[in-house]
Parts: C-alpha cells; sequence; structure tokens
C-alpha cells in the first residue's frame, strides 16, 4: 500500500505543477464574464449569486440545459483573480479522488470485507491510471468548463452512489439530506452522470428489494424523481434546440439506434484501452490476484451475484456512451467535447476495478485454496512481465511524460511569459480596442482557445465581454512589435 501511495503521490507532482499556471480560456470567460464584472465594481455575494443564477437560466436558453454545471461555471475561480483559476485541476482531483474512493471504499471494504490496506493499493493504482492516462486531460482537469461538466459530475456521482450503498446497508437517516441535495446537483449536472446515477440506483432498488427495507428504497425512489424531474429540464432547454437543431427532440428510431451503436463504440474503446494503456492489463491482473490471496469462500446465495454485477456493471458503462451518441445523430459534424471521452473512460476503469474484484472472487470459489496461491504466483509474474515488456511505453504514454518534456523545452516558461503579457495589456483600463500578439501553439496540458484578428470569433467576444472592452484582437507578434514600434516613435 504505501509502495503505491508514493507513487501515487508523485505521480501528482507534475499536475500540481502545472496547475499554478493555469488560466481561465474561451467557454470560462463568456459563461462568468457579467459575474466577473460584478465582482470588479464590489458588488455583495448575494448579487453575484443572483447573477450567475441569471447567466445559468440564459445559457439554458441560449446554448445547452445542463442547468447546474452552467451555474458552477458562471462562478469559475478565475473571476475572482487570475490566479485563482490554478485551483480547476485540484477540484478535478479531488472529485476523482473522494468520489471513487468512497465508492470502492463502500464496495471492497464494507461489501466484500477486504482490509483497508488492499483497499487504498487499488485506488491509488487506479488514480495513477485515471489521471495519467485519461483521454483529454487538458478539457478533463485544466479547463474549468470541462472539468465543471464532465469530472466533478462523475466524482460526485460515484460519492452518491456510495452514499446510497451505505444508507442502504446502514439505514441511517441522516444521510438522507446529503443524498437529496446531491441528487438535485445530479440532475442538471450532465446528461451522462444523470445516466449513471440512475441505472445505479434502479440496480441497487432491485438488489436490495425486502419488506424490511421499503423506506430505505422509498429514499432512493424520491432521488430518482428528482433526478429525473432536474433531466426533462435539461432535455426541455431551448438552448439544445438551437445547439442541435430544431428536430432535436425524442425519436424511437434514434433510441435503438443509440443502444446498439453505443455497446458497439464502448466495446470498441475499451479494446483500445486496454491494448493501448499497458498498464490497465497490469492493474486488472493484480485485483484479481490481490482477491485470490486475500479473499474468502462464499456461500452460493453469494456466488450468484457475481456474473449479474459483472454484466451489469458492462452495461452501465455502454450506456455513458448513450447522451453522445443520441446528439451525433442531430448534428454528426458538431464535435463532441472531449470530457466526453473521460467520463467513458473513468466508467470503463470502475468496470474493470468490479469486473476484476467479480472474477478474483469466482476463482476462489470454484477452485482449491492450493491451486488459488498457485495461480496467484502465476499472475504476479504475468504483471511483472507485462510491466517489464511495456515499461517505456508506460512512462512515454503518460501525462507526467508529457509535462516534462513541455517543462524542459521551455515551452511552460514561455507559455506563462505570454499569458501574463496578455493580462497586463488586458488589464488596462485606458484601452477600451485592444490589440494582443497572438501566442504560440505549445500548449501542453493546458486549455487555450487561440484569439484571431477576428473581431467576432468567439474567444474574441468572450474576452472582450469579460474584460469590459469594445473590441479584442490578435495578430502575428512580429506585425505586433512592428506596430508598437511605429506607436512609440
Amino acid at each position: 500500500m504505501m509502495v503505491m501511495l508514493g507513487l501515487c503521490f508523485i505521480s501528482l507532482i507534475p499536475l500540481l505543477y502545472c496547475a499554478m499556471f493555469d488560466y481561465a480560456t474561451g467557454d470560462d470567460l463568456f459563461k462568468s464574464a457579467s459575474v466577473h464584472q460584478l465582482i470588479d465594481s464590489g458588488a455583495s455575494i448575494a448579487k453575484i449569486l443572483s447573477q450567475a443564477g441569471w447567466e445559468m437560466v440564459e445559457v439554458w436558453k441560449a446554448h445547452e440545459g445542463t442547468w447546474a454545471s452552467n451555474f458552477i461555471l458562471a462562478m469559475q475561480p478565475g473571476i475572482w483573480g487570475e490566479k485563482f483559476y490554478s485551483i480547476t485541476p485540484i477540484i478535478g482531483l479531488l472529485a476523482l479522488f473522494l468520489g471513487t474512493g468512497t465508492f470502492l471504499y463502500e464496495v471492497i471494504v464494507r461489501i466484500y470485507e477486504y482490509s483497508k490496506n488492499f483497499f487504498l493499493s487499488i485506488l491509488f493504482a487506479l488514480m495513477i491510471i485515471m489521471t495519467q492516462y485519461m483521454p483529454y486531460i487538458r478539457g478533463g482537469l485544466f479547463w474549468f468548463t470541462g472539468m465543471a461538466h464532465y469530472t466533478l459530475p462523475f466524482g460526485i456521482a460515484i460519492f452518491l452512489l456510495a452514499l446510497d450503498i451505505k444508507y442502504l446497508r446502514e439505514g441511517n437517516n441522516k444521510l438522507i439530506p446529503a443524498m437529496v441535495m446531491i441528487g438535485i446537483y445530479i440532475g442538471g449536472s450532465h446528461y451522462q452522470a444523470i445516466l449513471l446515477v440512475i441505472l445505479m440506483q434502479i440496480f441497487f432498488v432491485i438488489i436490495y428489494y425486502k419488506k424490511d427495507k421499503i423506506s430505505y428504497l422509498i429514499a432512493i425512489a424520491v432521488q430518482i424523481i428528482l433526478e429525473l424531474i432536474g433531466f426533462i429540464i435539461c432535455a426541455k432547454a431551448p438552448g439544445n434546440a438551437e445547439r442541435a437543431g430544431d428536430e432535436f427532440g425524442f425519436s424511437s428510431y434514434r433510441v435503438v439506434y443509440t443502444i446498439l451503436k453505443s455497446i458497439k463504440s464502448s466495446i470498441l474503446d475499451g479494446i483500445e484501452y486496454w491494448t493501448s494503456i499497458k498498464l490497465i492489463p497490469v492493474y486488472f491482473i493484480l485485483i484479481v490476484a490481490g482477491v485470490m490471496l486475500f479473499g474468502k469462500k462464499r456461500n452460493k446465495k453469494i456466488f450468484l451475484i457475481y456474473p449479474v454485477t459483472i454484466i451489469v456493471s458492462f452495461l452501465v458503462y455502454c450506456a455513458m456512451y448513450a447522451p453522445g451518441v443520441y446528439y451525433s445523430t442531430f448534428d454528426a459534424d458538431e464535435g463532441i467535447s472531449g470530457g466526453f471521452y473521460d467520463f467513458n473512460y473513468f466508467s470503463f476503469m470502475i468496470f474493470i476495478t468490479v469486473f476484476g474484484i467479480m472474477i478474483g472472487e469466482i476463482i476462489t470459489f470454484l477452485l482449491k485454496s492450493e491451486v488459488v496461491l498457485k495461480s496467484t504466483y502465476g499472475l504476479g509474474i504475468l504483471a511483472l512481465i507485462i510491466l517489464v515488456v511495456f515499461g517505456k511505453s508506460v512512462v512515454k504514454d503518460s501525462a507526467d511524460y508529457m509535462i516534462y518534456n513541455y517543462v524542459k523545452d521551455g515551452h511552460l516558461k514561455d507559455f506563462d511569459n505570454q499569458m501574463r503579457e496578455r493580462f497586463r495589456i488586458l488589464q488596462d483600463d485606458t484601452v477600451d480596442d485592444v490589440v494582443l500578439p497572438e501566442m504560440n501553439s505549445e500548449q501542453g496540458p493546458f486549455m487555450h482557445m487561440a484569439l484571431t484578428k477576428d473581431v467576432n470569433n468567439f474567444t474574441n467576444y468572450a474576452t472582450k465581454l469579460y474584460y469590459g472592452k469594445k473590441s479584442v484582437i490578435a495578430i502575428p507578434r512580429d506585425e505586433y512589435l512592428l506596430r508598437n514600434s511605429k506607436w512609440k516613435r
């Protein structure tokens, strides 16, 4: 456990270091512009929160229905000062660690009664794989808009599922207010999070159904109702039709297509993850080996739940593709956010974890203790062979290695210098029509939407609103320097 803790801690250092140089861009600025202006004018907290609520409604009307996330986006940390935006990756990491950790604790320690050390070893290993190989780290951790729409809802959703499990097992009514409040948030967070939570809650209701637990199940049912209400508000948003077209709505054909396409895409992506991220098969093998080594014989009644759990967890993973697939049937040309793939990847890793535990339990149940012990040694050797053979790609494909090269080559320092220069110009109250030098394209882990010569470009418009300017454009740096030298003469 201490080894995994050390490796996990070391893997986070580059991510946390880069967080210090993270800045708002594009949608961050657009969706929080009016709130930022109020803060600059010294408005009260009540007025600031009220304005964030107004922004939430306006975005719901004009762009997208995820109202809870839109409120959070209006309060992106950069509104309090550019450097406050640095907490964006920290929020995403905490959501992943706390949400996933709480859920796995309930499953591994409370339900299957494994040791806390075994649970922590799995958690730290999982966090390394989740953070180092997520498909779109720029959007999933370093861009508040992507983090708040996907990573944060995932962490909170899986935390809610942990609370549900705890409540169904213990009947602690003190958990109900938190469960209800989080359920309300989930209903307006994002479609993948809504689907994840509702599907799992239905599964919980089925497996925990007993006459003496009816009151417990009512609490879960109330959550589902609240989440569905939130979902309906999301789905009925005028902004959805504005974004995807007037024909956006329910279609039975598209539902069938979405189900089949989601299963196909999830399988293909799962195979891609398994074959390209070499730590995943190592992680899976070690989970199976750990369960075989530390597990115990279960009775036949418990054994029957294993295949059911595997099938349900796989289908829930498949279902995470549905919102993106359904949306693409209306506007195939409109790209799906990278955060969508991050959410899918997180869900896949939870499935792999549950799958590994179930396979280990099945093997322990079916085989004799002596055979199980010998098999454990064999699995350990297999994991070690994979690490030795593919060790170089394990390192080179990681986010840390990308960041190492970004810093080593001087690109991080250059990026920070350019951003500081940009802020100095934008914060000059004597200039209304702002001209900025274009930035280079070396952005490493950061999400940065480029400003252009086009005053009507989205990022130009968002920047203008955020800083209260009449116009904002960017021109090539050599042209900018020439222009400034002429002006100084």
